[in-house]
């Protein structure tokens, strides 16, 4: 269940959704560059599966609200925030 989650996230992270929400992080952080907020997002995918897994787990539960089991497998609630606070982290 682990794994289907994590590729869950790398799947959102790379959505056109997020991109829509570096542009607006972008737009209300005018110091942090919307190139400096994509790169971010870019580095995080490519290192992903090199980070440790405590490392992975602070961005999981950053990023993740809550799982709910379903029949057909799991779904996860995201928490807006946390995608913002991580974007900004990263881009710092």
């Amino acid at each position: 269940m682990e794994e289907h989650a994590l590729s869950e996230i790398i799947r959102i992270l790379k959505s056109p959704e997020v991109v829509v929400n570096i542009n607006k992080l972008a737009e209300e952080h005018k110091e942090i560059k919307r190139e400096d907020l994509v790169k971010a997002m870019k580095n995080l995918n490519e290192a992903w599966s090199y980070l440790y897994q405590a490392e992975q787990r602070k961005i999981v539960k950053m990023l993740v609200d809550s799982v709910e089991v379903q029949e057909n497998g799991i779904k996860l609630n995201m928490n807006p925030d946390g995608f913002d606070h991580l974007f900004m982290e990263l881009a710092a």
